[in-house]
């Protein structure tokens, strides 16, 4: 078969949907890859996201096809050919402000005893969303044959199409909903454009020769439209719980002193961060993923299992090295949770002498809590990687408390903070189509039921396995 001498680039812009984070290899300062005040995602960073995405994703490629993109050293002088598909590093458009960076706290959990692990407080920043980014990919199909050179142009293009339609993620935590982007979309194009160049002919010779290649600027003169649909849907399994706090919660964010009466009081605000430029009030991902784990835990004691096999397959596993234990990463992706038309509601609150059982001097406080109407449901989302009627019977229980009532979220539990009402849980993709929704009910004292209806089989059938 004759060869060929093409080169075929491909330009989109995207934008993050969800907190980036792409470290810089050091534990100072904010630790993140940040130049000149912008963000960098490096063109290794695709490329390993690309090695991953053709062992992992069940794409039909062939030894001689792998070894085009990723060769492997030969034996005289260890060297190695060159790849035919280039990675470039993207430049985000924005400075990146002190808004735009997001620091949330984490703390350790003993698993044992359900409760923190002293010392173990935590803390890692992020980039918030809405930051815009142009990345570009080239093939270099010099000398090569031409079913080969369509077969990386296939390959790269599914893989681009997966990138801009955020089934795959960038950076790290990515089980914690992270590194998500979109495709900016021009009317009804995917925003996804190429650019072929046939270095046999004169005409394409000299196109590519004065291509100029600005990493901050990217020309898409010459661009054409990629006819791909970039709105192709997840096939993922996922669950999604809709639920309203009237009663209110907290996530503690910062804290802000006031002045009144010439008293200092100590006020509580919940986390907030900048999104698309504006403040909002989230739930981190981190906190219902802590939530769900501790709850599956509870599960498993209450089942006299240890279910150490299926909570590790859910939740990932830390690397041990004196155990000689490999880290393992979880199959369950959380995503923030937030919270638009939430209302604010303070509370007083005042600290109490356990010895004497008065109010201590000066120890008054207060609490800004945020409420969700019932008109204005949040959703919690969890997706699963791999598909397990294990792992989805214990995600719909633990989603199931937490529209009971049952299972809090955020801290003052204990004086009736965090207590959400379930509108409804839905199973969707992987071959599920199913619903339960909370009917709320007067009980004879006046308390708030709920009983369930919708697919009520279908649930059961899953918690079951069980």
């Amino acid at each position: 078969m004759s060869s060929i001498n093409k080169i075929k680039q491909y330009i989109l812009q995207v934008k993050n949907i969800s907190p980036l984070r792409i470290g810089n290899g050091e534990e100072e300062r904010n630790g993140l890859l940040i130049s000149d005040k912008h963000a960098i995602i490096n063109g290794t960073t695709f490329s390993g996201l690309f090695r991953d995405f053709l062992k992992k994703d069940k794409v039909k490629v062939n030894d001689e096809e792998y070894k085009l993109i990723f060769p492997e050293s030969s034996n005289e002088n260890n060297k190695k050919e060159t790849s035919k598909i280039y990675f470039y590093d993207s430049i985000s458009y924005e400075e990146i402000d002190k808004k735009d960076l997001c620091c949330r706290n984490h703390v350790r959990i003993d698993e044992e005893m359900g409760s923190s692990v002293e010392n173990h407080l935590f803390n890692e920043y992020h980039i918030s969303e809405g930051k815009t980014f142009q990345l570009f990919f080239e093939i270099r199909g010099l000398d090569l044959e031409e079913d080969k050179y369509n077969c990386l142009c296939k390959h790269l293009e599914n893989f681009i199409t997966k990138l801009s339609s955020g089934q795959i993620a960038i950076g790290s935590k990515s089980s914690f909903g992270f590194g998500k982007f979109k495709a900016i979309k021009d009317n009804n194009k995917s925003g996804i454009y190429y650019r072929e160049y046939n270095l046999l002919t004169e005409n394409g010779l000299n196109n590519y020769l004065d291509f100029n290649f600005d990493i901050k600027n990217l020309s898409m003169k010459g661009f054409k439209n990629l006819n791909v649909d970039i709105n192709n849907k997840d096939s993922k399994l996922k669950i999604k719980l809709e639920a309203y706090c009237d009663e209110g919660f907290i996530i503690k964010g910062d804290s802000i002193i006031e002045k009144k009466d010439k008293k200092k009081y100590t006020v509580d605000f919940p986390y907030k961060e900048c999104i698309n430029g504006k403040g909002q009030f989230i739930i981190p991902s981190s906190t219902i993923k802590g939530v769900v784990r501790g709850y599956c835990n509870k599960i498993f004691r209450t089942l006299d299992e240890t279910g150490e096999t299926v909570i590790n397959e859910m939740f990932g596993m830390k690397a041990d090295e004196s155990e000689k234990i490999e880290g393992k990463k979880g199959n369950l992706i959380f995503e923030d949770c937030k919270i638009d038309g939430e209302k604010l509601q303070r509370y007083n609150r005042i600290k109490i002498d356990r010895f004497t059982g008065g109010v201590m001097s000066g120890a008054i406080f207060k609490d800004q809590v945020a409420t969700v109407s019932k008109d204005n449901p949040i959703e919690f989302n969890v997706a699963l990687n791999k598909e397990d009627k294990k792992m989805l019977a214990l995600i719909i229980l633990a989603f199931r408390d937490i529209g009971l009532g049952y299972l809090t979220i955020g801290s003052g539990n204990n004086v009736g903070y965090g207590r959400f009402k379930g509108k409804s849980i839905t199973i969707s993709g992987a071959g599920y189509n199913s619903k339960l929704e909370f009917e709320n009910f007067q009980s004879e004292s006046n308390m708030d039921k709920f009983q369930l209806k919708g697919d009520i089989d279908k649930f059961n059938e899953i918690i079951s396995i069980l």
